[in-house]
């Protein structure tokens, strides 16, 4: 933060008698009102913003910039640890933090909790992680994340603006969803961000449920147990049915996670997100039918499969 205040160059251009980058400096690592993380993204802009036009175009772009490569290292960093443990912006990682305060009135005892136990987030400023820059750079360009890295940080200049936009969108809700202190909020947040990939207007869940089944494949919709997900979902938007098991949430963000970074990989050999989805209709249909053809048949179907389901296995479930 010292190198990015000192290019203002400000103890040059302004009064020599002040040190003033030590009062920016000040300013940015007391922002966050004494929390006991300081989580920032630098964005480099250029552009005019006028003095009362605080959310000007320029301004807004750098925030979404900022949000995409949040969420890019928030899934990265979920990915490898068993605790569910993760990272995010500042107002990630405390506006989402729950507290209870529980009193015992006959007996006079009382006890306080902060944090609750569902927000998928670092716990402590002790368990920071200090990276340099070829460091993560190393972590988000291995084979398991490089699809999904090139897209985010748009290395991919000529995917199709449907495409981007459905992995960029579904990467933040996940993101968000991760976030979230409670399982439903998690639940919902990951269903979302694989309708963000897999659904048009008016498809069905068992359409979609199809399609996942034919980017991922069948034995890991299977083992993170699709079924019960979609289904959990529908009983909590339209019953209003809290949900009881803290593993049905970590298994829809390991399905939102598995849909991701395969539709990140293959997503390139598509114009459009509508054409992507009517050839996983068509491996959907092909996979039910499977069972029923010849070698020969099966040898045929697998030069028109344009993707190589990628058997990603996280350690937080």
């Amino acid at each position: 933060m010292e190198n990015i205040v000192s290019l203002l160059n400000l103890n040059k251009m302004i009064s020599k008698q002040h040190n003033h980058e030590s009062d920016v400096l000040y300013m940015l690592q007391n922002a966050t009102l004494g929390e006991d993380f300081q989580s920032f993204i630098s964005v480099k802009r250029s552009g005019r913003v006028k003095t009362r036009e605080l959310r000007s175009s320029m301004v807004v772009a750098a925030e979404s910039r900022a949000y995409e490569i949040a969420a890019l290292l928030t899934l990265a960093f979920l990915y490898q640890n068993k605790l569910g443990g993760t990272c995010g912006l500042v107002e990630q990682l405390h506006r989402r933090r729950k507290s209870i305060a529980m009193l015992e009135l006959e007996g006079g005892g009382f006890a306080f909790q902060s944090g609750g136990e569902f927000g998928q987030m670092i716990l402590n400023e002790r368990y920071n992680i200090r990276m340099s820059r070829a460091e993560l750079k190393k972590l988000l360009y291995q084979r398991k994340f490089s699809g999904l890295t090139n897209v985010l940080l748009r290395q991919r200049q000529n995917l199709g603006k449907s495409l981007r936009n459905a992995v960029t969108q579904s990467a933040l809700m996940l993101a968000d969803s991760v976030h979230a202190v409670n399982p439903s909020s998690q639940l919902l947040g990951s269903v979302t961000a694989i309708e963000l990939l897999l659904a048009d207007l008016g498809d069905s869940y068992e359409k979609i449920k199809g399609r996942l089944s034919a980017l991922v494949g069948r034995d890991l919709v299977d083992r993170y147990d699709a079924e019960m997900v979609f289904q959990t979902r529908h009983h909590f938007v339209h019953k209003g049915e809290r949900l009881k098991a803290r593993i049905v949430a970590l298994r829809a963000i390991a399905l939102a996670l598995l849909g991701l970074l395969n539709y990140a990989d293959t997503a390139p050999a598509f114009s459009t997100k509508s054409d992507f989805l009517h050839y996983l209709d068509f491996i959907s249909s092909a996979d039910r039918l499977s069972k029923k053809w010849n070698s020969d048949e099966k040898i045929a179907f697998s030069f028109l499969v344009k993707h190589k389901r990628q058997k990603h296995k996280f350690a937080f479930v």
